[in-house]
């Protein structure tokens, strides 16, 4: 374990000394606090019996409620097992105190190691071992932690094989009667320990950036090559600011050793082979051993592998039904396709694909051959692509085999068709053993034909709704045992008898009568139904040529639109014809020898007005705001005008008839001085 930037503690014989961590970032050890696993209170009084249990332990000389004297002793046994592969920095024992008899008295305790193991009572006392050293305890009548330094204690225990120490906490001897010396001790004493264990050794090796794992048989093409393990470490902080350490070099020289270090993360250390080492031909090794900066694990057990890099040859394709003539197969038939390297001993795998669909990969055989069956989707030319890969991974040039699938779906034969009227439709198989065509009309009902012995089937369809001007027609054919071609869909184009809409006279002007005219190419016409701009439909017969008059009076000024469509004996209805017109809104003349249009003038003046309109009745005008009306006599007028101001002046005039039909406004300004 590595731990970094941290504060130190490091245990002495006089306590604990913290040190500021170095500038750059320190490793220290793990730390643990080791409880005892069990404690046993001697007593003067009940000399065969050792007492357990409870939170205290008396320690020296006391009297009890009776007066009477009593001596104790008590042992705590720590389990230092888990340190027996560590390295022991330091190991303290600590003890808290729960209360003085006297506190006039001086502290006495005493620590001493004694043997592990039975069941310690005050007449089969263990024998002492080894006093252990005390610190300064400092002058608190009662203190919470009495430090001695065990850790040599420890680390002997460990090298002879033990795996427990147990100490005894007594009185000197010189005051252990002594009832003013007497103390009482909490049963959770504990045993401080700075340790740490070495790394585990790196396991998990991988290679390439599949994590291929170890094994003496691996080969590589020329590649960059990651080199990959999984590190460990039992102590509880982990692989924390752990490193690991790469040694690398080629089996044939031990002298190119080269060693590299990465940092771990996420439980993975990771480092590229160096590729400056790497040849063709050549077996090379790797291992990696962790690091957390006080210990080391062993190396890991080597990694090999052997280099290739000479690309096999490419390879030549095969197929006996789909050839670049495209004389057999089919969309849907399968076919086989052989792969072979000429000459090759190494080749274990092919990699192909057809255009337009994802590639794949076949083992090689012993001869380093392959052979797949495809089953092409669509006609037409085609290719398929292959290339071989040794088993280093090397791979060769991409072979291209040009191949043409001949299509097998029916051919449909249909000339552009009439609306309402029927039209020949032929089909040809194409199916190797077809035996029935089968189609669908508009998206209808399929309908089935059979083959005939020319391989061809006739009928005859028909188009009634003009929604369909292309309309469609899909067709396959089945053989005898059920196996379908694929589907051919054509569409077939349909003249839908748009109305020609003709407007006589070609100007119109307001309040004038024109004739529109509608015609079809459609036989048996009955009627036309038409809208004009946005109102309709209207209806109107058609005479025996198929053919149909309206007069319209011109109302409006502006585009017109009218839209027809022929309906026929039958009841078909053709597509829609359209057409648009210009109506002129005939706004009146306006003049004025005074005042002329965007002109200046003064004094009295007059303005003549003068319209086409037929029946014109009298002119409506609005100069600056203020409207008026003067009659019209033979559709002219004058207006007398006496400025009253100077300025810039606007006169608006309409020509309105008898019926109430306005023209167009004529707008004129004009300027008075």
């Amino acid at each position: 374990m590595k731990l970094r930037t941290v504060l130190v503690a490091v245990a002495t014989g006089a306590g604990l000394v913290a040190l500021a961590p170095p500038a750059a970032a320190a490793t220290v050890p793990s730390a643990v606090d080791v409880y005892p696993t069990g404690w046993v209170q001697t007593d003067s009084r009940t000399p065969h019996e050792g007492m357990s249990g409870g939170e205290i332990a008396r320690v020296g000389a006391w009297r009890d409620e009776a007066g009477k004297h009593h001596i104790a002793k008590a042992y705590f046994t720590f389990d230092i097992g888990r340190f027996a592969e560590a390295t022991v920095y330091s190991a303290q024992l600590r003890l808290r105190e729960q209360a003085a008899n006297d506190c006039a008295a001086p502290r006495a305790t005493e620590v001493g190691l004694v043997a592990s193991g039975g069941s310690p009572t005050w007449a089969d006392q263990p024998v002492e071992q080894v006093r252990v050293a005390g610190s300064e305890d400092g002058r608190d009548c009662v203190s919470g932690a009495l430090r001695r330094d065990v850790a040599d204690l420890a680390r002997q225990a460990l090298a002879d094989g033990r795996t427990s120490l147990t100490f005894a906490v007594r009185i000197s001897a010189a005051h252990e009667g002594d009832v003013a010396y007497g103390r009482t001790y909490w049963t959770r004493p504990w045993v401080a320990v700075a340790y740490n264990t070495p790394p585990n050794t790196p396991t998990d090796l991988t290679m390439g950036y599949g994590r291929i794992p170890c094994d003496d048989t691996l080969l590589f093409a020329r590649t960059a090559l990651p080199v990959r393990a999984a590190v460990s470490d039992p102590d509880p902080a982990g692989v924390s600011g752990m490193d690991a350490r790469f040694a690398f070099w080629a089996e044939d020289d031990p002298d190119s050793r080269r060693e590299e270090t990465a940092y771990v993360s996420s439980g993975f250390a990771s480092v590229m082979f160096p590729e400056d080492m790497l040849r063709d031909g050549t077996t090379f090794a790797w291992a990696v051993r962790a690091e957390d900066g006080l210990a080391t694990s062993a190396w890991s057990a080597p990694c090999r592998f052997h280099t290739d890099w000479v690309r096999p040859d490419a390879p030549t394709v095969t197929s006996s039904v789909y050839t670049p003539d495209g004389t057999a197969g089919g969309e849907g038939i399968p076919g086989e396709f052989t792969f072979s390297v000429a000459g090759s001993d190494d080749v274990v795998t092919f990699e192909y694909g057809v255009i337009g669909a994802s590639r794949a990969r076949v083992a090689a055989d012993a001869s380093g051959s392959a052979t797949v069956t495809i089953t092409p989707q669509s006609s037409g030319p085609s290719y398929l692509e292959v290339r071989a890969l040794d088993a280093a991974g090397n791979g060769s040039t991409w072979a291209r085999y040009y191949f043409f699938v001949p299509s097998i779906a029916p051919s449909v034969t249909a000339e552009p068709a009439l609306i309402g009227a029927d039209f020949p439709v032929r089909f040809t198989a194409r199916q190797e053993g077809a035996a029935t065509f089968t189609y669908r009309f508009l998206g209808g009902p399929e309908t089935t034909l059979p083959v005939g012995a020319d391989g061809t089937a006739e009928t005859t369809l028909r188009v009634t709704d003009p929604a369909h001007q292309f309309a469609s027609i899909e067709v396959w054919t089945t053989t005898a045992d059920g196996r379908r071609s694929p589907v051919t869909a054509t569409y077939v184009y349909i003249s839908l008898g748009e109305p020609i809409i003709t407007v006589a006279p070609d100007y119109v002007v307001l309040g004038s009568e024109h004739e529109v005219l509608f015609e079809s190419a459609l036989p048996d016409v009955v009627s036309y139904t038409y809208w004009l701009d946005e109102t309709g439909p209207f209806e109107v017969a058609a005479d025996a040529d198929g053919r149909a008059r309206i007069t319209l009076r011109a109302t409006t000024s502006g585009s017109r639109t009218v839209v027809a469509q022929a309906t026929t004996a039958d009841g078909t209805r053709s597509g829609e014809g359209w057409t648009s017109y210009f109506v002129d809104g005939v706004a009146p003349e306006v003049t004025s020898a005074e005042y002329p249009r965007y002109g200046t003038g003064s004094g009295a003046g007059v303005f003549r007005f003068s319209s086409v309109l037929a029946g014109t009745a009298e002119f409506r005008y609005v100069l600056d705001g203020v409207e008026g009306v003067v009659a019209a006599v033979d559709g002219r007028a004058e207006l007398p005008f006496t400025p009253t101001r100077t300025g810039y002046h606007t006169l608006l005039v309409r020509a309105v008839a008898g019926d109430g039909l306005a023209t167009d406004q004529a707008y004129y300004p004009f300027t008075v001085e």
